[in-house]
């Protein structure tokens, strides 16, 4: 049994609880997703209607209240033991969702008026945001972004290309970072735009190997303009800073969540497939060696949950 059944906080009990009722669903849909390349819309209905979307909106806007990274992590492995392609898209929208919550309670705690930071958070318990999220650049990395935001007399415009848009052909916005410049130099930004708004093109052109539900296209950005508001520096272009080593941290320690999840739903079709089988009358079950490849794998599979566990706490 995987610790991931164990969470530690009651928001983290209720996510999981709402992760194990839509799983069936999401695996019997697995499958078809990844034969076609295309990711499954109905999922994330699915996730929205359980409330698995707003995990992390505090409870007064109508979420569960999430706050624990540990239990963020079991339930994104819970989910991937259903369809992994839908974990790993839905733990981009979760990290942007993370954060905007972290930013409505700062609010909340220095008595500030928490309007703007509530309206999204309600928007997504209500079911109308879903939110990706993209970094990825060719020729870049996650501290050189070359997507640049350039100041314009009312805002920004916004020209570049982004990879791996996980989530993008069902999201109703995209977050990302940026490129600034200005008199004091090259900043990192971040932006949360409409998928709607005028320049943003989708490319329809993922079609990997693996993951083929997960919809992580690439998407140009052509003269998209943008309020100023809608732009915010993170730090430094090419250096680490606080938001922008929390900004990765938050979405990337959970993904790996995914793939453990995948892990333990192998383990447990690879332990039901050799209970079920025979080979000249006897149980493959009974068979040193595929008792010892099992016991390899139950292993490796408790190093990988315990490293989880303590990167969670």
């Amino acid at each position: 049994m995987s610790y991931a059944t164990k969470p530690r906080t009651a928001a983290g009990s209720r996510l999981q609880g709402a992760i194990e009722s839509v799983v069936p669903q999401l695996r019997e849909r697995a499958a078809q997703a990844d034969r076609d390349g295309t990711i499954c819309a109905e999922n994330y209905r699915d996730l929205q209607a359980a409330g698995i979307a707003a995990a992390f909106v505090p409870e007064p806007l109508g979420g569960f209240g999430l706050e624990s990274v540990h239990d963020w992590i079991l339930g994104i492995a819970a989910l991937a033991k259903g369809d992994g392609s839908t974990a790993i898209a839905m733990n981009m929208h979760l990290a942007v969702s993370a954060s905007m919550a972290q930013g409505y309670r700062r609010a909340e705690a220095a008595g500030t008026d928490t309007g703007a930071a509530a309206a999204p958070l309600a928007a997504i318990a209500n079911g109308e945001m879903l939110i990706c999220a993209t970094a990825t650049e060719r020729g870049g990395d996650n501290l050189h972004p070359l997507t640049e935001a350039t100041a314009t007399a009312d805002g920004w415009r916004i020209d570049g290309t982004k990879l791996f848009a996980t989530l993008s052909p069902v999201a109703t916005h995209i977050a990302m970072n940026l490129r600034i410049r200005d008199d004091d130099g090259d900043h990192i930004g971040s932006t949360l735009l409409p998928m709607t708004a005028a320049g943003i093109n989708p490319q329809d052109d993922w079609d990997a190997l693996g993951m083929r539900g997960s919809g992580s296209q690439s998407i140009v950005f052509d003269n998209v303009q943008v309020p100023q508001a809608a732009v915010r520096r993170m730090g430094p272009w090419g250096k680490w800073s606080i938001p922008v080593l929390l900004n990765r941290t938050m979405a990337n320690l959970p993904l790996v969540g995914a793939f453990l999840g995948m892990a333990e739903a192998a383990h447990e079709f690879a332990i039901t497939a050799v209970n079920d089988q025979q080979k000249l009358g006897q149980p493959v079950n009974t068979k040193p060696g595929v008792q010892h490849v099992i016991g390899e794998m139950t292993m490796e599979l408790a190093k990988c949950q315990s490293i989880m566990r303590q990167a969670g706490d």
